[in-house]
């Protein structure tokens, strides 16, 4: 039997409660980090990819520690400055964008997203910024299309230009908006296209100079180029037949889903500022009417 799977290096973010109980919490935190630390144990090794993880308890880190290797061929251990792709954990970045734009005036959850899109088609019910937030478009998974039907291989070249197209020819939504859950990538995908052309700026640029600029991490980026080298990056390895071989790099360069690339340190200072609130005005403002 030949038995594979992809091993892309991890990040884990965990919240916790603790007794605040003085130095019984010290305590308690020791014995945590110890439970922890059993946990990383099979991946704390020289020769497997690994993991690197943060807890944090009120804003405040009690647990950060990298185990593993970020590059296996060249003996480079994961550390919390090591850079790994947030995949989808990267939408709630997306959405923090969006809501900061809304806060700002410079768009509304409500938009028909035609005001920013127009080569969409133009559905029987309009879709809204707020329906690609909550996962309730009725738009095609564009990943299920180029799958399945499209011929897609993991080394071809897609953009975002590549996703408007295809849904320039969904001819009716699978069901119509706000009625229905229907999670997909390319909701957020194009979302971080309505927040460049909202802005007239690039999304990655765009989040690089209000976000993560201002809260100091300066590890952080959307990478919207492909060939762009990410400083640090963990290397993607898949186990196959009993070995670690390298993964297929990405050749696909839609933002907003995926692709945010991160390290433990900026993760840090990303969950602190929800409890400093450094960035003003992030809160969203009263929920309006859906239509």
């Amino acid at each position: 039997m030949r038995i594979a799977y992809k091993v892309f290096g991890s990040l884990a973010i965990i919240s916790m409660a603790l007794a605040n109980t003085g130095g019984g919490q010290e305590l308690e935190e020791r014995s945590f980090g110890l439970s922890i630390d059993s946990l990383l144990a099979p991946w704390d090794s020289t020769h497997s990819p690994g993991v690197a993880v943060l807890v944090q308890h009120r804003g405040r880190t009690v647990y950060k520690r990298g185990v593993g290797m970020a590059v296996l061929e060249h003996g480079v251990p994961i550390t919390p400055q090591t850079s790994f792709d947030l995949a989808s954990v990267s939408k709630h970045i997306t959405s923090f964008a969006v809501l900061m734009l809304e806060r700002e005036s410079t768009l509304d959850r409500d938009d028909d997203i035609r005001q920013y899109l127009p080569e969409l088609p133009h559905f029987a019910q309009a879709i809204t910024v707020r329906d690609l937030l909550h996962q309730t478009s009725g738009l095609w998974e564009f990943w299920t299309i180029l799958n399945q039907y499209g011929g897609f291989r993991s080394r071809d070249y897609f953009t975002m230009g590549d996703v408007l197209n295809l849904l320039a020819h969904q001819p009716a939504l699978t069901f119509e908006p706000g009625t229905r859950y229907g999670y997909t990538n390319t909701n957020y995908s194009l979302l971080a296209e309505i927040v460049a052309r909202a802005t007239g700026v690039p999304f990655g640029q765009w989040t690089k100079e209000h976000i993560f600029d201002p809260l100091d991490m300066r590890d952080t980026y959307f990478q919207e180029d492909c060939t762009t080298p990410i400083p640090g990056k963990a290397t993607a390895y898949e186990r196959r037949d009993g070995a670690w071989i390298l993964s297929r790099p990405s050749n696909v360069e839609v933002p907003g889903s995926a692709h945010a690339f991160t390290t433990l340190d900026d993760m840090e200072k990303w969950l602190r500022q929800f409890h400093a609130r450094t960035l003003a005005g992030v809160a969203p403002r009263p929920s309006q009417k859906r239509r």
